[in-house]
């Protein structure tokens, strides 16, 4: 199953046509960090001695695809405590590829060579007004790999299966006006089971699973893979946005990917205000 979607999914990335220059604006990118859920990656520490957790995608096969997240440390300046996907801004002479990669082995210990470059979605624009440029990787021999968080950005990293994206358990929606437009931002409470989540120190006394929510732009990112690798739409309404700007990547963003989300000023879930931001996307 997992090789299947994998080819599908390759195959239309493909077909996504390269953006027009983006006339200087600030630029940056993510890593998609991919892997199939029947070889996850060395279990945590203080989990190593509890069974796999069960995969709670919607499919009955346990070979599927599943993808790397992280929660921001809630220290940092931007975005702090949020889920993400490992990346930032582009240094000086570097493509998109190289900032998903070496972020991801900042963040995440995760070693470049591990990983095999499948493609790139469009640019999507962040509420901060960068390019966001999502790259998606397959993790190979991710069974040998364990996630090490970065304490100074990362305050811990888990999985969840990429279907459970198109699924409407522990969806909604907030609708919010940005940029002279009306954006639909899609929320995802998710339980990830203590198997599956690498904290920064590992502490026995953890909770048997965790809640976590994946929103904004790492939401409408995945959600595209996910529509990507299985040609399926999600259970619940996911359209096209309006015009964003009048740069020419607008037309372009409307063509190659459906929908377009941005962050909204706080998270859907309680937590506390974050402090002005600083850096980052």
């Amino acid at each position: 199953m997992a090789h299947a979607l994998l080819a599908a999914l390759r195959r239309r990335l493909r077909d996504i046509a390269p953006p027009p220059p983006s006339n200087g604006a600030p630029a940056a990118a993510v890593l998609v960090p991919l892997f199939r859920s029947a070889t996850p990656p060395a279990p945590p520490t203080s989990t190593s001695n509890q069974p796999p957790a069960p995969n709670n995608a919607s499919s009955s096969s346990s070979d599927q695809l599943a993808v790397l997240l992280t929660r921001r440390s809630a220290k940092l300046r931007r975005h702090g405590g949020e889920v993400a996907l490992p990346g930032g801004r582009l240094d000086p002479g570097e493509t998109a590829r190289d900032a998903a990669l070496r972020e991801a082995h900042e963040e995440c210990g995760l070693p470049p060579s591990k990983v095999t470059i499948l493609g790139e979605l469009d640019p999507m624009l962040s509420k901060h007004k960068v390019w966001v440029t999502p790259v998606v990787g397959l993790v190979e021999d991710i069974s040998s790999f364990k996630p090490t968080p970065n304490p100074g950005e990362v305050d811990s990293i888990f999985w969840v299966p990429l279907e459970s994206m198109l699924s409407s358990k522990g969806h909604s929606h907030t609708d919010i006006e940005l940029f002279n437009t009306t954006l639909r931002i899609h929320n995802f409470d998710v339980e990830v089971d203590a198997t599956r989540i690498w904290r920064c120190s590992d502490d026995s006394k953890s909770p048997s699973s965790e809640n976590f929510v994946i929103w904004g732009l790492t939401s409408a990112i995945l959600v595209r893979i996910a529509m990507l690798a299985h040609d399926a739409a999600p259970e619940f309404e996911f359209g096209p946005s309006a015009d964003l700007t009048d740069d020419g990547r607008d037309e372009h963003t409307r063509r190659n990917v459906p929908a377009v989300s941005l962050g909204t000023p706080s998270p859907p879930s309680p937590s506390p205000p974050s402090p002005p931001s600083s850096s980052r996307m």
